[in-house]
């Protein structure tokens, strides 16, 4: 099927339209920086915490050192993000992470991105979309008109750690379903998730 598998899959995910509770910490890219979303109801959280990567390289457990993956940019999954990251907690309709420009042979996802340019492009898209302009959105993809779009946020970053935190249903988050999660186009268990380059 090709190319159009990606064109079957999103028409039915639209039709079928999900919206998913989901907690976006990310350091941006030097440019993005001061990253405002396009959308003024989405409100940034300035981390707080004072976590220092240099201070979590190493742990002690039961008096046996322990090293720690050595990332420039990640804590350890079960601690606080550091303080100079941002975060958005909202409900998702869309959450896309490339690092590349191209998806799919007819979707340019993120224009901007070169081959080792050093960043990630999250696109996402919050709750209040209708079917029919997300339908739209995905007819202006091959050229990347869907990054115009109001409703599109787009931020270049250089780490970030998605925690989704469940299905919204009738108002209320259902922690129990927390949603579909793709890397690489095969499916991942729906976890908390993090990435830098």
């Amino acid at each position: 099927m090709g190319g159009m598998r990606f064109a079957l899959g999103a028409a039915k995910r639209i039709l079928n339209l999900r919206v998913y509770r989901g907690r976006f910490s990310f350091l941006p890219a030097d440019d993005c920086k001061n990253y405002v979303p396009k959308d003024s109801s989405i409100k940034i959280n300035r981390q707080h915490s004072s976590i220092d990567l240099n201070d979590i390289q190493t742990i002690t457990d039961n008096d046996t050192e322990v090293k720690q993956a050595n990332f420039k940019y990640l804590a350890p999954i079960d601690q606080p993000v550091p303080n100079d990251w941002l975060t958005i907690e909202e409900d998702f309709v869309l959450f896309l992470v490339s690092y590349l420009p191209l998806i799919s042979p007819d979707f340019l996802a993120a224009p901007e991105a070169t081959f080792n340019d050093g960043h990630m492009h999250v696109i996402f898209i919050k709750q209040g979309i209708t079917k029919a302009e997300l339908l739209k959105l995905f007819t202006i993809t091959e050229n990347g008109g869907h990054l115009n779009s109001s409703v599109v946020e787009y931020v270049k970053v250089k780490a970030f750690r998605l925690e989704p935190l469940g299905l919204i249903s009738n108002g209320q988050v259902q922690v129990s379903n927390k949603g579909v999660m793709m890397v690489d186009g095969e499916s991942v268990p729906s976890d908390i998730i993090q990435a830098e380059i």
